[in-house]
């Protein structure tokens, strides 16, 4: 619906600041919800009324915006479109609670996976089911950094994620990834490898994963935000913010888990699945991603960060051969920057089915408890 209003951004109002401004957002947020929305979903109206209660909290001294509920991390800008379409989105337009710039080879190389998951399937069959092996610790580098893989995981460290306190942070830059359904399709709608739907989409094998962790002692928190939805795009820089927000409030989180799936297709476009077998069952095989500092963003971490992948690694090797793909260094920093213990766990592709995955993570978690639950 087209109108002749100038495109407003609310969300410019509520900087951290108590004043008459933020009463305003208010009054117009309820106008344009009462007069000029259109229908909303379920998933729209709780977003609306996140967005009323954090200003209503905000102007009376009850909160503020960094101790708001993580939703508002999608950014008030989209929330009021939500809202109402005269609400349009700015190109210039920056997430209050995530003002820092995401990397944005980060957004480039996402893209690659989201193109893959659009080519048209091969009409002889279902996904090709394949293997990549990691053996010795083999390292998939995609950088030119001279690496001793050996040596880094045989690096001492100390790491001990048991206690009561929050240790380690689950969440999602690209929740809505998801996978092969029974009919030979992606889960997401009309036959898409992408879903809001959190019981059909990375979200639940995140949930799976903290459940596992808890199970073997870590104090894990475990955030559902869609960092991917409704802006593509953006989902690094929602994420950056999320991240900081938790880091923020939990000083003793120490480990940031990022959980996707991978996206592989044969020149065709039919899906690839990779798949291991143990104990007769065939699982998802798990792929772990490191991010570096080689295309000049600070990254301090990336060398601890690495040294963690590759113990998890040889730990799982050695109990699982065949489990985890090679690591995964790569040049883009994939928000890793943010503590010595982030990693991307990349659980199959979307060629594999959600059982596959379910079927992962106990071993995954087998691992990460090993090695990081001393």
């Amino acid at each position: 619906m087209n109108r002749p209003y100038k495109k407003q951004h609310i969300y410019t109002f509520v900087l951290g600041r108590k004043s008459v401004g933020v009463l305003v957002c208010v009054i117009a947020a309820m106008i344009v919800g009462t007069m000029f929305a259109y229908p909303l979903s379920e998933n729209q109206s709780t977003i609306y009324t996140e967005f009323l209660k954090l200003c209503s909290s905000h102007l009376l001294g009850t909160s503020t915006p960094k101790a708001a509920n993580t939703l508002t991390y999608i950014g008030a800008d989209d929330i009021m479109r939500q809202a109402s379409p005269i609400f349009a989105p700015s190109e210039k337009a920056v997430s209050v609670f995530s003002p820092k710039r995401a990397d944005m080879s980060d957004i480039t190389e996402a893209k690659k996976e989201v193109e893959s998951e659009k080519k048209p399937p091969d009409k002889s069959g279902g996904p090709k089911e394949k293997a990549v092996v990691s053996q010795n610790l083999k390292l998939s580098n995609a950088t030119d950094y001279k690496i001793d893989a050996q040596a880094l995981a045989a690096a001492q460290r100390s790491y001990n994620a048991l206690g009561s306190e929050p240790k380690v942070l689950v969440m999602h830059t690209h929740g809505c990834e998801t996978y092969t359904g029974k009919n030979g399709v992606g889960l997401g709608s009309a036959g898409t490898y992408r879903s809001t739907d959190n019981e059909n989409n990375v979200v639940h094998i995140g949930e799976l994963l903290t459940e596992e962790l808890k199970k073997r002692g870590i104090n894990a928190i475990h955030d559902k935000t869609l960092c991917d939805y409704p802006s593509y795009n953006s989902a690094y820089k929602t994420a950056m913010g999320l991240n900081d927000w938790y880091i923020n409030k939990y000083p003793s989180i120490e480990f940031v888990f990022d959980i996707h799936r991978d996206a592989i297709a044969e020149d065709d476009g039919t899906p690839v699945k990779l798949t291991a077998e143990i104990d007769g069952q065939k699982c998802a095989q798990a792929m772990i991603v490191c991010g570096t500092d080689k295309l000049g963003l600070p990254h301090p971490y990336w060398k601890d960060n690495l040294i963690l992948a590759l113990k998890i690694q040889k730990y799982l090797e050695d109990k699982y051969p065949g489990f985890m793909r090679p690591v995964n260094l790569r040049e883009e920093r994939f928000n890793m920057h943010q503590t010595k213990g982030s990693l991307i766990f990349e659980i199959g592709t979307h060629g594999n089915t959600m059982q596959e995955a379910e079927l992962s993570i106990k071993y995954l978690a087998e691992g990460i408890a090993g090695v990081i639950g001393n």
